[in-house]
């Protein structure tokens, strides 16, 4: 089996890590027009998230994490029904939606914790001359160099790509591999997409777990609401990052959501940041309570999406049964 063709392009990913991106990449990325990309990339506070270049440019031009992810939140609201003008309205008044995503689809190990010999920044002028960056692109260490092996379970049936895992090289270093498993591969360059491996080997469940992902509602078509957990998903999710490897022990209590209200679409359908004190209690109560009429926005799958196309991967339901 070529396993190359089942690794990341390490360009891609960290075009993405960096904001090296142009208008054509988040078009390819999310389905939206050229067109309406620039429209998204046009307002007043998304020009303060793009620094360098000009229009397009991938080479200077760095585009924020949040900006990159307000145009999937986009994309998916205009999939959902909403206008594009509104969608673009909506995420540049409280461009805090495109936010939450981040630090779980970008998830990394903080140097603070001390797991992993690797976790320190990596400087990409420094060790990556040759690739054309700038001073600022900065990656996590994992994401500029890991390697990994494709490993599977040892079995006398035929193998496929859902019955195999990616072992990082330091981890089969260090504990060298379970007595189920066998090597299939040498050392490939595969960053870490899925810190859990949740989304990897032998799985055939959607492409969504709840408890980390980050929604907003739009009910009757004029009010937004966040959801809101007590446990913060970044602990959560490092906490079980932890645990799958061994490092604790400690277990979280699982997390609890409350919902508050961050905008109002009006009549024209220009969004506008309000607040739950801005309306009676009761009121409140019977908008969220209008089912029929709340649009579910789950605003990490859409950025998880846009991210697996731009590191040329598909979800397990794009490829038929198999796990990128």
């Amino acid at each position: 089996m070529n396993w190359q063709a089942y690794t990341y392009d390490k360009e891609r990913v960290l075009n993405w890590w960096t904001g090296r991106i142009s208008d054509q990449n988040l078009s390819d990325w999310t389905g939206l027009s050229l067109r309406n990309v620039r429209a998204c990339l046009a307002t007043e506070y998304m020009k303060k998230q793009i620094s360098g270049g000009g229009r397009g440019s991938k080479n200077s031009r760095r585009i924020s994490p949040q900006a990159r992810n307000s145009i999937a939140v986009i994309a998916a609201l205009r999939d959902a029904g909403m206008t594009i003008e509104t969608a673009i309205s909506l995420l540049s008044t409280v461009p805090v939606i495109a936010s939450f995503p981040t630090r779980l689809i970008d998830f990394t190990v903080s140097p603070l914790v001390h797991c992993f010999e690797n976790v320190q920044p990596t400087l990409l002028i420094y060790d990556d001359p040759e690739g054309g960056w700038l001073s600022e692109d900065v990656v996590p260490r994992h994401i500029f160099d890991r390697t990994a092996v494709a490993v599977s379970q040892i079995s006398k049936q035929v193998q496929n790509i859902g019955d195999f895992a990616w072992y990082p090289t330091e981890y089969i270093e260090k504990y060298g591999l379970p007595d189920d498993r066998r090597a299939d591969s040498g050392p490939i360059y595969r960053p870490e997409f899925d810190p859990m491996g949740v989304y990897e080997f032998g799985n055939d469940m959607a492409d969504v777990i709840d408890r980390y992902e980050s929604r907003v509602y739009v009910v009757d078509g004029r009010w937004v609401y966040a959801r809101h957990s007590d446990v913060d998903p970044y602990s959560y999710y490092l906490n079980l990052f932890l645990r799958t490897r061994g490092l604790t022990e400690e277990k979280l209590d699982d997390p609890s959501y409350s919902f508050s209200l961050i905008a109002e679409i009006d009549s024209n359908g220009i969004a506008r940041s309000t607040r739950s004190d801005d309306i009676p209690e009761a009121m409140e109560q019977r908008i969220f309570q209008q089912y029929q009429t709340k649009l579910d926005i789950n605003t990490s799958l859409a950025v998880r999406k846009m991210k697996r196309r731009a590191y040329n991967t598909l979800s397990g339901a794009d490829r038929g049964g198999e796990n990128g």
